[in-house]
């Protein structure tokens, strides 16, 4: 059975990791600072979503990202809530409005080090379950059963794994480099409800969803409590286990980080 094979298949690279781990730890609370985040960005987001329309809505957005971490000698972790709400997007002269928010946890372990241009890159692993929520308003003539074709609702609880590296170059700057992706979920979404073959709630596998982020900055010390950031973060968001879905946003950033 495909669900069979995934678990054998976690199970046995989380044996692997676990070897890796003991043999490479050192302490990652020497790379990250303990913390609260604030991050903000603009970009350009990009929606399809069949259950309305099969045509691409896109716009210019704003998102925002709030993060605590505490990071440990031999872990870490980054608890994280991201929101783009009642963003404005277009086909053509047709709006719609977009919210997209996420919760969850990046668990951190140190997995080694490499060099890259002269310097050390140091390396990290670790597990990462999240909370996702997708809903979309179409600017439609509403009114009886027509609401269901207004309204574009999808969520999902998702296991993952994400990896970082961190190049140091000196005593205040900093290069990061995080990539995300979920590997098993369960989702709903609101659904057609005439058609009662399809189920609102279902395993979701990465055959028919992904959801994966890729974030890039570079760090500076301001000072011995405060960091400043900006970079480049990129979301995509697939699920196709229903109509057919793909959300996605290119952003640049910058963030103010807090030591505690």
């Amino acid at each position: 059975m495909p669900v069979r094979r995934i678990v054998l298949f976690l199970i046995s690279n989380i044996s692997i990791f676990t070897q890796l781990y003991a043999q490479t730890t050192f302490p990652i609370s020497e790379f990250f600072t303990s913390g609260i985040s604030v991050k903000a960005g603009v970009g350009y987001h990009t929606v399809k979503d069949e259950f309305i329309s099969k045509e691409k809505y896109s716009g210019f957005s704003p998102m925002f990202l709030l993060d605590w971490s505490k990071y440990h000698e031999t872990y870490g972790f980054d608890l994280y809530m991201e929101i783009l709400s009642s963003a404005k997007i277009k086909n053509y002269s047709m709006p719609a409005k977009l919210t997209e928010f996420s919760l969850g946890i990046n668990y951190l372990y140190s997995i080694g080090s490499s060099e890259l241009l002269g310097k050390k890159i140091y390396l990290f692993l670790g597990p990462t379950p999240e909370v996702f929520f997708f809903f979309r308003d179409q600017n439609l003539a509403q009114g009886g059963e027509t609401v269901f074709d207004a309204y574009s609702v999808t969520g999902m609880f998702s296991a993952g794994i994400n990896f970082s590296a961190l190049l140091p170059i000196n005593n205040q700057w900093q290069l990061e480099g995080h990539m995300q992706s979920n590997v098993i979920a369960f989702g709903g979404k609101l659904k057609d409800f005439k058609n009662s073959s399809n189920s609102f709630v279902k395993f979701l596998t990465p055959f028919n969803e992904q959801r994966f982020i890729f974030d890039i900055s570079a760090n500076y010390k301001l000072t011995r409590s405060i960091q400043i950031k900006t970079g480049y973060r990129f979301n995509m968001t697939r699920i196709t286990a229903w109509d057919y879905l793909i959300s996605t946003g290119d952003n640049l950033t910058a963030s103010v980080s807090f030591t505690l």
